[in-house]
């Protein structure tokens, strides 16, 4: 009886190990996050972000100093948004332990309950390769109006033609054969003037 009780006090000590080192080394809310009720993100029914009420002040502080720290290690830190409710900047990268994670920390030190930091593995490179794969198979204005990069959705996001959305067909264009996440939005069809 001993014995099984040395052996799961044992078993319960690794996995203690193993989840903390876990929750060490994936990109968390900083510690001192406020709660469930800051920082919530809505979207709409396209699955587009919205926000409502004031942007608080110290959100215009925030954003100051992040600015130049994205410019500087844009190939690390790839995108921020603020939540719906406008009290949290989300910033997402590529690394944790990455080029600017450091200036990122002591900037989330500085204000703890107003950046979240999340992991993105999307690239351009995969844009691309959706791009390419709308060229090669004539797919541009029909139904394919734009590729671009998503780091909310750590997806590659294709804008189509809502008439093509309208009439329920499948998608030409597959994630699995391309290797990336796609997510599909009701584009806006851009008529010339004449």
């Amino acid at each position: 009886m001993r014995k099984a009780v040395i052996c799961l006090a044992a078993g319960l000590a690794v996995l203690t190990v193993s989840a903390m080192g876990t929750f060490g080394s994936k990109p968390i809310e900083n510690p001192d996050f406020a709660g469930p009720k800051v920082g919530v993100v809505e979207t709409d029914q396209n699955g587009d972000r919205v926000w409502r009420g004031e942007q608080p002040e110290v959100m215009y502080k925030i954003l100051a100093d992040f600015t130049p720290l994205r410019e500087r290690h844009s190939d690390n830190i790839i995108d921020s948004a603020l939540t719906s409710d406008r009290q949290v900047v989300e910033v997402y990268v590529r690394n944790v332990a990455g080029p600017g994670m450091e200036q990122l920390s002591a900037l989330a030190s500085k204000y703890p309950q107003h950046i979240r930091v999340k992991t993105t593995t999307v690239t351009e490179a995969d844009a691309q390769r959706v791009s390419d794969y709308v060229t090669e198979n004539n797919l541009w204005g029909n139904p394919v109006l734009g590729v671009g990069l998503s780091a909310e959705t750590n997806s590659v996001t294709v804008d189509v033609d809502p008439s093509y959305l309208a009439k329920g067909e499948p998608m030409p264009l597959d994630s699995a054969a391309l290797g990336v996440k796609l997510t599909f939005k009701s584009g806006a069809v851009i008529t010339p003037l004449r």
